[in-house]
């Protein structure tokens, strides 16, 4: 059967990796502007990227007749303070599950009593950690929350004509970690969803940037956490799917487990994970999830673990020329954005999702 997959979005997800991995599944590749082409094809797969175009995706994949999900769970999903109001209701009784109390702010105001300090402000329909912030005591929010919509602003210029981007801000209270050797405490699940069955690909921990909460690094899988954790993770988020009755696509779903040992969502998107994390799960597993969502082999064949660490300045030589990495080990990739680089010569290193033009890529 000829299978095709329509591609939206990319950015700063790394669409032209993505690009690559699902032609080397032999599917044809078709972008948003010539999608009426998918109609010749037996089987067609719609992916969005980004969540600022997944309802575009959703527009063709209704008109090509593709099972993928409801308009109105794309909202609950885009929307922070929906989703957290769905992982509330489910953690409600749940001794395993820690609910979270929230405020929803549309006009940056926030209410003579907002959740429990210290808090974490972030936007509540954007992705990529941009605008997150913790904040310790009552007397830095408002500053906080200026801040916080300055660069809202500053994001919709960088997007003007291409989409809107939501002003609404989200506050919750800062989730306890607990302590634990090796990791953040912080884990994420990629799970695939085909024809209304959901199955976990893989899991991931989190190398985190302290003061931005920028993910500085993945391992896949996430072999710092007891199983225990994952399978509780794994139950209710393929709950959460059956809710919103998504039927095809690959979706991540990040949490944190808490001190009392339990666990809580941090957030959910509908759609592959950036970061180049599909690369990370083929090398771990030998499955490429866009050749899995068409219907190829789940199980893996082999296991390794896999990991990418994006870098700093400190980290790169410029040795008459080009850029290097010394010391790389046997069989890493390197990733260097060298144009970045070059017009970029006071670059800080990934302290955001701006500036992030090194990194490497391997098996351990």
């Amino acid at each position: 059967m000829q299978q095709a997959v329509v591609l939206f979005g990319g950015g700063r997800w790394g669409k032209e990796y993505v690009a690559d991995m699902i032609r080397a599944t032999g599917a044809e590749l078709i972008w948003p502007h010539e999608w009426q082409r998918a109609r010749t094809f037996g089987q067609v797969a719609v992916i969005a990227l980004d969540e600022y175009i997944a309802e575009d995706a959703l527009a063709v994949a209704e008109k090509l007749g593709v099972p993928f999900y409801p308009t109105e769970s794309h909202f609950i999903t885009f929307h922070k303070h929906r989703l957290r109001a769905l992982w509330n209701e489910l953690a409600v009784g749940n001794p395993d599950l820690m609910a979270l109390p929230f405020e929803w702010l549309t006009n940056g105001a926030p209410s003579i009593a907002p959740p429990l300090f210290p808090l974490i402000i972030k936007p509540d329909a954007y992705s990529g950690s941009v605008g997150v912030r913790l904040v310790q005591q009552p007397a830095e929010l408002n500053g906080a929350l200026d801040q916080l919509k300055y660069i809202l602003k500053q994001e919709q210029a960088a997007y003007a004509g291409d989409f809107d981007v939501c002003q609404d801000i989200l506050l919750e209270q800062a989730i306890p970690r607990k302590p634990m050797s090796g990791c953040e405490s912080e884990f994420t699940l990629h799970l695939l969803s085909r024809n209304g069955q959901h199955c976990l690909l893989a899991t991931a921990e989190k190398q985190l940037n302290p003061d931005s909460y920028i993910e500085i690094g993945h391992t896949v899988p996430a072999v710092s956490i007891p199983q225990a954790f994952i399978e509780i993770a794994v139950a209710v988020t393929v709950q959460m799917l059956q809710q919103l009755e998504v039927q095809q696509c690959i979706s991540n779903w990040e949490f944190i487990i808490t001190p009392n040992n339990q666990i809580t969502l941090v957030e959910g998107q509908l759609r592959p994970s950036g970061d180049r994390l599909m690369k990370l799960i083929q090398l771990a597993t030998g499955i490429n999830p866009f050749e899995a969502l068409l219907g190829g082999e789940v199980a893996a064949q082999h296991h390794k673990t896999a990991c990418i660490k994006w870098l700093g300045p400190e980290d790169i030589l410029l040795v008459d020329g080009k850029y290097t990495i010394p010391n790389l080990p046997v069989g890493w990739e390197t990733i260097i954005d060298e144009a970045a680089l070059r017009v970029n010569p006071e670059w800080p290193g990934p302290i955001d999702w701006y500036n992030r033009h090194v990194a490497v890529v391997g098996t351990l």
